[in-house]
This record gives structure tokens, sequence and C-alpha cells, in this order.
């Protein structure tokens, strides 16, 4: 992968919020433990902990919002709904492109909800799905008891599209197949990641599951509260973008790293449903394109 893209500014806001915050270190440590190994509830116990989740986490988080968010075509929203909004990440990501947006957002935990109103001060909250022309659960489908019945009671509520993002781990890809499935049957259009509305070619494969990769640069603050000593971090994520109309079609996405040699390999998911690994060679025309092409970049 390329250079690191440079910490987000959000940086700047979580360093205002918790300065002289006592105990972060600890709290990041504890929450951090509780969501590697899934015991006991992971609900954010204090206004420390939720803190320490957004300095950690949400950098990383909005670096892959951000991603998704370059892949969505379209008119303007005039609403927006985050539900699971957390710290607020996915609204701040979109009320960046779109600042007119009406944004609302559904956090069912005090404690996030104190730092999202800081971050996001113009969103609102609501407590249950409403109709907004662009809705999005990012990294919170995982967390549902049946991820598949959420993800359709936020389509009913999407006006234009859909936009989900969770973990790329082989059970969030799993869950999201679940989800992808059940809205083509619903009749929606898939937007992105995939070129086609075909069985995802990863399910015949015994190796491998659909998934992207972002690079983000690591504050000193964010590798004191991680006890981290590269400067930099990946964040592997699967998102699914659905419409109520079409979007305009492409012939493939790239789903790993591209290979940069005297023959350029790209892994591609092409519009027929397979995977394929394209060779192009130094000689041919499209040879300087690729060479500038990115993992998750669509062709």
């Amino acid at each position: 992968m390329g250079r690191a893209a440079p910490a987000p500014v959000t940086d700047d806001i979580l360093a205002s919020l918790i300065e002289g915050h006592a105990g972060l270190t600890k709290a990041a440590a504890d929450v951090s433990a509780r969501y590697r190994e899934r015991k006991g509830s992971l609900a954010l116990q204090n206004a420390t902990e939720a803190l320490a989740y957004a300095a950690t986490r949400m950098p990383a988080t909005l670096a892959a919002v951000e991603h998704v968010l370059a892949q969505t075509s379209g008119d303007a929203p005039s609403s927006i709904l985050d539900f699971g909004a957390g710290p607020g990440t996915a609204t701040l990501a979109a009320t960046s492109i779109w600042r007119h947006a009406r944004a609302v957002m559904i956090e069912t935990n005090a404690h996030m909800r104190g730092v999202a109103q800081k971050l996001v001060p113009d969103a609102s909250f609501v407590s249950a799905p409403e109709k907004a022309d662009i809705v999005m659960a990012a990294y919170v489908l995982n967390e549902m008891p049946d991820a598949v019945k959420t993800a359709r009671v936020l389509w009913d509520a999407t006006q234009d599209r859909l936009i989900l993002i969770d973990t790329g781990t082989p059970a969030g890809y799993a869950m999201m197949m679940g989800v992808r499935d059940m809205l083509i049957a619903a009749g929606a259009h898939i937007h992105a990641p995939c070129p086609h509305h075909l069985e995802c070619p990863y399910q015949r494969e015994s190796d491998g599951w659909c998934h992207f990769s972002v690079r983000l640069s690591r504050t000193r603050l964010h590798k004191q509260l991680k006890g981290a000593d590269l400067g930099y971090e990946d964040e592997k994520f699967i998102y699914l973008i659905a419409g109520r109309k079409p979007a305009q079609p492409f012939e493939a996405r790239i789903v790993g790293y591209p290979r940069i040699g005297k023959v350029m390999q790209l892994p591609l998911c092409t519009s027929d449903g397979q995977l394929e690994n394209a060779m192009i060679a130094k000689r041919d025309a499209h040879y300087k394109t690729a060479k500038k092409a990115k993992w998750g970049d669509a062709l």
C-alpha cells in the first residue's frame, strides 16, 4: 500500500475533548479487551470509556467511512439517518460532504451520545428509524441480534441510498452477504462494491473473502492510548451501498493489493461475477493508469 493518509482533522477535536481526562489509557485497554474477547456487555460504561473509544477507534473508522462515501454517486441528499451512530463518525463524514443535509442519529448509549453531541453539534437524535434520503449504519450490524432483520428496517426507511459498513473479517463478510441477498430480493440495486447482482464469487472460493483496507497515520496521542509503536495502522472493512435506483454500471472493482512490476497484476471482481487477476504489461497503453490504481477502486 502507498503512503498513509494524514490523520483526520477530528484528532484535534478529540484531543481538546480528552485534555486532562484521567484514566483514558486503562479505559482504552478495557474496551479493547471486551471487543476482542466478546465477553460480557460491549456497552461503554462511562464517559471515560466513550472518550477512549472515540480516541482509539474513530480515526480508523472515519477513514473507512470516508473511503466508502467516495464510492457513492447520485443527488445530494436533503436528509441523513445514522443508525448506531456511536461518537458520530459516519454523520461527521457525511455532513462534511453534504453540508446542507439534515442529519439525525440513533444511539442508545448515553455516553456515546455525549461525545457525538460535541463532535457533530448540528445533528439531532431520534429514538427509532425515520425516513431519510441516505441511511447509514457503520460498525453496528455485527452487534445486532439479527443483522438481516435490522438491515431490512433500515432499507424500509431509505428513500435513496443505504450505506452499510462493518468489520472486514470473515464473519463480517458472511453477515453482509446475508444482508446483500435480502436487499436484492427486496428489489434494491447494488451500487458498490459489487459490479454485479450475481452470487459473490468469494462464496465459491475456499480461500479469502471480500473486504477492503485503508491505511492512516497515527498521532502521538493515538499511539500512546493504543500502546502502539507503528506510526500507521490498516483498517480492514466490508461495505455495501444499495439504492432505490440503478447506479452507473462499471466493469470491475479491485479487490486486493495491486502488484506493480514489469507486468502489473490487478485482482478484480468483474461485472460477470468472476474473480480475475488482470495482467497489464509495461508496454500496454493502460499501464500508467493502472500503476495509480488502489485496492477498492472501481474500473
